[in-house]
This record gives C-alpha cells, sequence and structure tokens, in this order.
C-alpha cells in the first residue's frame, strides 16, 4: 500500500545520503563535494514531503482539538529541516572559495572582491553565494521574529546583529552555514519530538503508559518538561550528532546553545 511504499522510499533516501555523506568526504575536488551536497539537498527534499503526508495520515487520526497543536509542531519540524537543508547546501557553496589572506604571488589583497577579480576574472559565483546567504539570514530571522509580537525595530536590530554579513569572509560564513545547519536540525527533532509526545499521550499531560518517542521508551509518569530534560538531548544527539564544524571566534558565532533549544 502507499503507507509501506513511502516508509520504503523513506529508507532507501536515508540509505543513499549516509552513502553520499561517505562520498561528499573522500570526494578530491571542490566541484565534486559541491555535486553531493546538491544531490543530497534534493533528497532530504524528497524526504520530507514523505513525512508531511505520513504526518497529515496520522494527524487525522487525533481529536480535531489536538490537530491545531499537532500542525504547529509538525509545521516547525519540517520548516527548520528545510532551513538545515538550505544552510548545507550554501555551506558546500561557499567551502570552494579557499580565500586566503594573500594570493599565490605573495600580494595582500584589501578586499574579497578584490582577490576574486583578481584570481578569477570575476566574482560572480561567489556573489550569487554571497546573495544565497542573505536569503538565508531573512528567512531565518523572519522565523526568530516568531518570539517576538509584536516585533520593534529594537527586536529587529538586536537579531540581525547575530546573524553575519554576507561580505564575511567565506571559510567563516561556510562555517556558520554549517552551524546553523545542524541547529536548524536540532530544532527541527525537537518540533517532532513534541508532535510525537502529542499523538502518544493524546496531549501535552504526563504520559499514561509506556510510549516511545522517536525510538526512545518512555515509561509511565512521565511529565512532558521531565521527557525534555531527562530523554530529549540524547534523541537530539543521536539524530543529529555534535560534530559540527566550530564557527571562526573572531567573530562572535551567531548560534543559540545545544541546551537552550531543547529546553526552550
Amino acid at each position: 500500500n502507499a503507507a509501506n511504499e513511502r516508509a520504503a522510499r523513506l529508507a532507501k533516501i536515508n540509505s543513499d545520503i549516509r552513502q553520499n555523506e561517505i562520498a561528499q568526504q573522500r570526494a578530491d575536488t571542490a566541484a565534486a563535494q559541491v555535486e553531493i551536497a546538491r544531490q543530497n539537498t534534493e533528497l532530504r527534499d524528497e524526504a520530507q514531503e514523505l513525512v508531511r503526508e505520513q504526518w497529515n495520515e496520522r494527524m487525522s487520526t487525533l481529536p480535531a482539538n489536538l490537530q491545531p497543536k499537532m500542525t504547529e509542531y509538525v509545521e516547525g519540524a519540517l520548516s527548520n529541516a528545510s532551513l538545515a537543508n538550505r544552510a548545507e547546501s550554501i555551506a558546500a557553496k561557499l567551502s570552494t572559495f579557499g580565500l586566503q589572506s594573500e594570493g599565490d604571488d605573495g600580494r595582500q589583497y584589501r578586499t574579497i572582491a578584490e582577490w576574486m577579480k583578481q584570481s578569477y576574472g570575476n566574482q560572480d559565483a561567489y556573489t550569487l553565494a554571497r546573495q544565497e546567504v542573505q536569503t538565508y539570514n531573512v528567512t531565518a530571522i523572519g522565523e526568530a521574529l516568531k518570539d517576538y509580537k509584536p516585533a520593534s525595530n529594537s527586536d529587529l536590530q538586536m537579531i540581525q546583529a547575530a546573524f553575519p554579513s554576507p561580505n564575511d569572509p567565506p571559510e567563516y560564513l561556510a562555517k556558520y552555514m554549517a552551524n546553523m545547519a545542524k541547529l536548524s536540525r536540532m530544532s527541527s527533532v525537537v518540533s517532532e519530538s513534541s508532535a510525537e509526545w502529542l499523538e502518544a499521550n493524546r496531549g501535552m499531560g504526563m504520559s499514561k503508559r509506556p510510549v516511545t518517542i522517536m525510538g526512545t521508551t518512555v515509561p509511565a509518569g512521565v511529565t512532558f518538561p521531565e521527557f525534555r530534560a531527562k530523554y530529549l538531548p540524547s534523541i537530539v544527539n543521536s539524530r543529529v550528532g555534535q560534530d559540527a564544524a566550530p564557527a571562526d571566534q573572531k567573530t562572535p558565532p551567531p548560534t543559540a546553545s545545544y541546551m537552550s533549544i531543547v529546553n526552550k
């Protein structure tokens, strides 16, 4: 049936992504790494649509009064997964611009634009990559502003200050986007776990029987805050890992801490 076919396709996508990640580590050219990253972005986008279909079917079994909250959690998980996909793709592109403080001839360059022009003859590819960073920032800022209703100019300025400028060095931007991808995946897992809790317990109250949340068995008598504090960190860690490249500390990394995401 359709559900089994969808599950089989998701399993195949996950396997293909893992194989691609191994191939990406072994790729000997930046172009090959970018192409593999592009393939994985397409695979993850396809997986998101399949997951959306799964959740729509599961949501139909819930009481009507719980469906709006379930929709909020599911859409949060999917939107953060989409942000992560975009960030990973941009990071891969930016990583191809191995900018240094000086050219091969030892000459110092005052600006990235000057270095690009001297090294490549033009900076069209890099300009496009920077534009993608800016577009991503606009989307991410919009997500952050959801917590500010209504958002004042000072709110906007505070959040904008946490994001790097597209004019920052590409090495830093690549590391930044990789970290943002990881944080977005963490947020996606947190939202998905909330959706599974609501479904399993028919609400956000205490578990009345043992339930399985994202592959982890939670006994009866556990409150949702207790679940987030005791079980969720290991779930997030197993799904996302803790191996993102650290941001360049010369510019403060505009990232929330891992635990602030889990416990917010």
